[in-house]
């Protein structure tokens, strides 16, 4: 069974969405935490990011994440 990790990973780096794979890197390395603890859930931080309106990770892109996530919480 493929992990969400790797699921969300595929879908990001999808022709589809156009996100600079540079893009998708800072994300991925992106030291957030929530609650004092390393969100470990590449899916949750995903969301957990882009549903409170942060933006200090500095995108080349950020409106493509955008569109992204709202196709992904969507489900």
């Amino acid at each position: 069974m493929e992990s969400k990790d790797t699921a969300l990973y595929k879908v990001l780096a999808a022709d589809y969405f156009q996100i600079p794979q540079v893009d998708i890197l800072k994300f991925i390395r992106s030291p957030m935490r929530r609650r004092g603890a390393q969100a470990r859930d590449l899916l949750l931080k995903f969301l957990v990011y882009f549903s409170s309106g942060k933006n200090d990770i500095k995108f080349d892109s950020p409106e493509k994440f955008s569109r992204a996530f709202e196709a992904i919480s969507g489900f």
